[in-house]
């Protein structure tokens, strides 16, 4: 077993109850990380509290690259939207590993809501391999 350190987290237990985007609570320096351009780089993000709308809500995950970590804009892949019915505790957002090329030093997460607004639900995301059991 690994174990996930603050370099590696984008958020824990992070509530997204808004409608609209939100960013995750940390920006990751993947060099600091120890990760860097052309290896691979797996990202999980995973429900920690299950999801409710008063709506047909769908949450998506989306990883974002920049030069800056006051400019991580440029999107470089994405989860499906998944219903809020299914987003419930313990499930793991699917993102393919990240392209070995276009990924610049910093990224982040956006979590983005569509549809009606959430009433509840929170997520955690970092760098990791998805078999990771100590994190809730």
């Amino acid at each position: 077993m690994s174990l996930i350190d603050n370099e590696n987290l984008f958020c824990e237990d992070q509530a997204i109850t808004a409608s609209g985007d939100t960013d995750s609570t940390n920006v990751i320096d993947v060099l600091a990380a120890g990760k860097g351009a052309g290896n691979l780089i797996p990202i999980v993000g995973r429900v920690t509290t299950t999801f409710t709308s008063g709506g047909s809500a769908k949450l998506q995950m989306k990883v974002y690259t920049g030069t800056a970590a006051d400019d991580v804009s440029t999107l470089l892949t994405q989860s499906d939207a998944i219903a809020v019915a299914t987003c419930a505790q313990g499930y793991k957002f699917k993102i393919p590993a990240l392209p070995k090329s276009g990924v610049l030093r910093f990224l982040k997460i956006t979590w983005a809501v569509t549809a009606a607004k959430m009433t509840a639900g929170a997520v955690s995301a970092y760098i990791g391999t998805p078999e990771e059991t100590n994190v809730t």
